[in-house]
């Protein structure tokens, strides 16, 4: 737009306001240098706007359509409350959408480019109209892209947990099942939980490994006490023989 600028020579703004003007000699060179550039570039369309009034108005439109074509003089289609692309040009500053704004059901991304007077007063602008569908189908594809491994990534992450819990529950019922072989065997203390899961569940299989081990030490000791209070017991019942 810059290059556009220095090739139709701001001056020529100040000649093209009006519906009469098309037929100036100023109107079809601004037309013709924006045409250049339009064919040289993606730009979906190009024209030139100037301030009066505190609006902003048409100058130059380089559409090839007649019924689309804005006319000199015709009101810039604009946010009248923020007044935003107006108060931009006025403070010399380069315009641009933030968002995209819809023409034909088709996405758009305007900028306009100051344009000054040899004081260097800023008497209009340049607009351009990038189409931002292109944008839109790729934001569309990648989206699609991101759902896509989204769900690939809730499917495995869902597998994941459902092998994890099922070797968990595995390892309980491995648990579960030696306790109740515990039970029925009558107290069988040698009885032990064999699970390398290298988990929490193996931990809690180590302890109650140790724990049925400490059992069977105490029944070894009270075994062992047992035994020897038998034998005093029998000691002391001889003796008695004797007295």
């Amino acid at each position: 737009a810059k290059i556009g600028i220095n090739m139709i020579g701001s001056y020529k703004f100040s000649y093209v306001k009006e519906v009469e003007d098309m037929e100036s000699d100023s109107y079809k060179s601004i037309y013709k240098g924006l045409e250049k550039i339009k064919e040289s570039s993606n730009i979906e369309y190009i024209y030139t706007v100037y301030l009066e009034d505190e609006r902003l108005y048409y100058g130059v439109d380089v559409d090839p359509n007649e019924k689309t074509q804005r006319k000199p003089g015709d009101i810039y289609d604009y946010d009248y409350k923020a007044n935003i692309e107006y108060e931009t040009l006025k403070e010399g500053k380069i315009y641009s959408d933030r968002e995209f704004t819809y023409f034909d059901n088709k996405p758009y991304i305007t900028s306009i480019i100051p344009v000054f007077n040899e004081l260097g007063e800023v008497i209009g602008g340049v607009g351009c109209d990038y189409s931002g569908t292109k944008i839109v189908k790729t934001l569309n594809k990648t989206i699609k892209k991101l759902v896509l491994v989204m769900c690939i990534v809730i499917v495995m992450s869902a597998i994941i947990i459902m092998f994890v819990m099922k070797r968990i529950v595995k390892n309980i019922d491995i648990i579960n099942n030696k306790m109740i072989t515990l039970i029925n065997s009558e107290g069988d203390l040698t009885q032990e939980l064999n699970i390398a899961s290298g988990d929490e569940i193996e931990s809690i299989a180590n302890n109650t490994n140790n724990f049925l081990s400490s059992i069977r030490k105490m029944i070894v000791n009270i075994l062992g006490h047992t035994f020897n209070l038998e034998k005093r017991v029998n000691i002391f019942l001889i003796s008695l023989i004797f007295l």
